[in-house]
């Protein structure tokens, strides 16, 4: 326990430095662990330990330090989302709360893109599709369907880099560059082909749009377009086939350290070789499962979005 929460702890550290811009630690994103209570696997609340520090100004920083929280693991990070949400589990939306919205601006926000269907864990009501309506537009969720694959999510991306520029006052010119700006990056691997849960169909190729690596090398070229003025911790989580998770990390890591491998190099002899039969490669490729993802579903989640992130945008600027 004082392993993960010190190896996340020392990631939100360095990068509150003015030595690292990325820092990474995959032992860390332990999502489901609530206040009180472990849970899914999760026994300690890291995800939520690094937001805390990141909150904290760090040596030699000015203003007030922004933290955005994006989850990539197949489950709902509701650990996360429940510790920083102004809203209660059994508050029902409506359409009041757009027309007397107060919302007022928030230096967290949390994102969470998940499968979500009625039995399948965390089972958490705030894992739904958010509503335009929430009362806090600072804790969202995108829900996703089963077979979700490389296309959907490069579709679904271009959402996530609105909400943040929004978040982040991207799409703004504005003079406060040195206020800080973070973002943890959960990186579960449980939503690859191959993985015993067998509910979505990823893949890892940065060659292929949407995949994984895609998505990492899209957050990478954030920081690079920003400067030492976004910093970026990846986390691990959820990854039940043990040979494809070391597969995806090793190959996240190569993308994060500017030095991407090719997923079609040879595994390394070593004392675990045989466990990466048949292929004896890096590559984590998608099967054959059928993307239930519809037109009508993604464009739902677009028009949703499209309302909230206007929300985020006039919080923010308030």
């Amino acid at each position: 326990m004082y392993l993960v929460a010190g190896a996340t702890l020392t990631a939100a550290k360095a990068v509150q430095s003015t030595m690292f811009d990325v820092s990474i630690c995959w032992d860390g994103g332990r999502h489901h662990a609530h206040k009180a209570h472990a849970a899914g696997f999760c026994y300690v609340a890291d995800c939520v330990l690094c937001i805390l520090q990141l909150k904290r100004s760090g040596p030699g920083q000015k203003g007030r330090p922004k933290v955005g929280y994006l989850d990539l693991d197949l489950h709902h990070g509701d650990g996360v989302a429940e510790a920083f949400t102004s809203r209660s589990p059994e508050e029902n939306d409506s359409e009041d709360s757009m027309a007397r919205e107060k919302v007022s601006l928030s230096n967290v926000l949390t994102l969470s893109i998940h499968h979500h269907a009625s039995g399948f864990y965390p089972h958490s009501t705030l894992g739904g599709l958010t509503k335009p309506t929430t009362t806090d537009p600072f804790s969202l969720s995108i829900p996703l369907d089963r077979g979700t694959s490389a296309r959907t999510y490069a579709r679904t991306w271009t959402i996530i880099e609105r909400v943040l520029g929004a978040f982040f006052r991207w799409d703004e010119q504005t003079e406060d560059d040195d206020s800080p700006a973070y973002l943890v990056v959960q990186c579960g691997v449980d939503g690859l082909a191959g993985d015993p849960y067998a509910v979505w169909n990823w893949d890892i190729d940065i060659e292929n749009e949407g995949s994984l690596g895609w998505c990492v090398q899209k957050v990478m070229q954030w920081v690079g377009a920003r400067e030492k003025h976004l910093k970026v911790i990846f986390l691990g989580g959820g990854g039940y086939n043990s040979p494809n998770a070391a597969r995806a990390w090793a190959y996240l890591t190569s993308i994060i350290t500017g030095q991407p491998l090719s997923v079609q190099d040879d595994i390394p002899d070593h004392g675990g070789f045989l466990q990466y039969a048949p292929s004896f490669v890096l590559d984590v490729p998608a099967g054959n499962m059928p993307d239930e993802n519809t037109e009508k579903n993604l464009a739902e989640i677009e028009r949703n979005y499209d309302i909230l992130i206007g929300r985020i945008r006039r919080a923010q600027s308030a």
